[in-house]
């Protein structure tokens, strides 16, 4: 996939990148901390993946730190696919991105993968039933 478009804030080191679409599914990959300042611009990148692909895969894999304000962003992707008919993965692998997401129990509503290979198999199979 070609990278379409990334945002940055060296500051806090956040950084975002949305890519493809390409097979079908566009990829978000963040990067740093996701927190009240840096989660508008993820949820601006998430909305512009979803413009472009039905189904969006999140690899918040650098991820160091996911607030509250993150976990609604990714509550909101989620509903707009689901809104739209599309699907919505994540990927994450960081015992603190993974945390947050069991304690607030959103694992149980959120479709989570441990790699990327696992979340583009769920956004394929998902594809070719659609």
């Amino acid at each position: 996939m070609n990278p379409e478009s990334s945002e940055s804030s060296p500051s806090d080191g956040f950084s975002v990148d949305v890519e493809g679409p390409e097979g079908g599914h566009a990829r978000v990959t963040a990067a740093g901390a996701i927190d009240m300042v840096t989660a508008p611009e993820l949820d601006r990148a998430i909305a512009r993946a979803q413009e472009s692909a039905p189904r969006v895969q999140l690899d918040l894999s650098g991820v160091e730190f996911l607030g509250s304000a993150g976990l609604s962003v990714l509550v909101g992707a989620a509903r707009r696919a689901a809104d739209a008919g599309g699907r919505f993965a994540i990927v994450a692998n960081q015992h603190v991105v993974l945390r947050a997401i069991e304690v607030t129990g959103l694992d149980k509503v959120l479709n989570v993968f441990p790699e990327p290979a696992a979340a583009v198999a769920y956004l394929s199979e998902e594809a070719a039933t659609d």
